[in-house]
């Protein structure tokens, strides 16, 4: 795993480089570390608890708490109010780590390059963004990846650039205006139709809710619903499908259906 970490105590062998390389790779090296100094790092953490029927899915309080399934640890970089980098370990209640996921930010915030990767398996997942494009690679276990390279529609948004695009839209939602989309998804090879909708207010907290933008396949999928704070818009927590598969008890491998609670310093 590759933490991206800028190793500023490096030193440089003379024996190595010579001349105007080492002089042009000190002043490179000089640059990139000043520039990690300066970014803003943000940790936060959520745990991922199970939901075991549709009607659990409607309400977060029940008399029994359900399994802790996993807890996954966020690290994001910014500069100067812009977020470039995220980091999130996946570990089981155990603390061992599963799995892995990057993304990294350009211009646009809604589209991130990202990778997932399940250590627990040969499960690989990722997309990467260049002008106008989108590439999407899947790799299961047994299998040959598979790579699928499409037009990247205006309004896509990849992996965690929901959370910007609820950032950016929020005045819109609150006035109960939608927002269509279309998500990348690499582990279907496509792009999905979704709309992002204001569900309820209730006091400090908004919840908004996200579902397929065909009426009729929504009817046939659980919608995915999202808790925020008001004031902060900080996420406070996630209700739907996961990008974590359960593969206890011999599972097929199917993503776990859970609640993620998110908890900050």
């Amino acid at each position: 795993m590759n933490n991206k970490r800028l190793p500023c105590s490096y030193k440089f062998s003379p024996q190595s480089v010579s001349g105007t390389l080492v002089s042009s790779l000190y002043i490179l090296f000089a640059l990139l570390c000043s520039a990690a100094a300066n970014a803003e790092v943000i940790r936060f953490y959520g745990e991922a608890f199970a939901l075991n029927s549709r009607s659990e899915q409607t309400a977060e309080n029940t008399e029994k708490e359900p399994d802790l399934l996993y807890r996954e640890y966020h690290t994001l970089r910014y500069k100067e109010d812009t977020l470039l980098y995220r980091h999130v370990e996946y570990r089981d209640p155990s603390g061992e780590l599963i799995a892995s996921k990057e993304n990294f930010y350009h211009s646009s915030g809604l589209t991130p390059d990202f990778t997932l990767q399940d250590h627990r398996r040969e499960y690989y997942e990722s997309a990467v963004i260049s002008p106008g494009k989108i590439q999407m690679t899947l790799k299961e276990p047994g299998e040959k990846k598979k790579q699928k390279r499409m037009s990247a529609p205006d309004n896509l948004v990849v992996d965690a650039g929901f959370d910007n695009l609820i950032q950016q839209r929020w005045n819109d939602l609150i006035n109960g205006q939608p927002v269509d989309f279309g998500f990348a998804s690499p582990a279907r090879q496509s792009l999905i139709g979704f709309r992002l909708t204001l569900d309820s207010i209730d006091g400090q907290q908004v919840n908004f809710k996200m579902t397929l933008s065909s009426r009729l396949l929504a009817w046939l999928v659980d919608p995915l619903f999202l808790r925020y704070d008001r004031t902060t818009r900080r996420l406070l927590s996630y209700q739907g499908l996961t990008n974590i598969a359960d593969i206890s008890d011999g599972a097929d491998a199917e993503n776990y259906n859970a609640i993620i609670r998110y908890h900050y310093d």
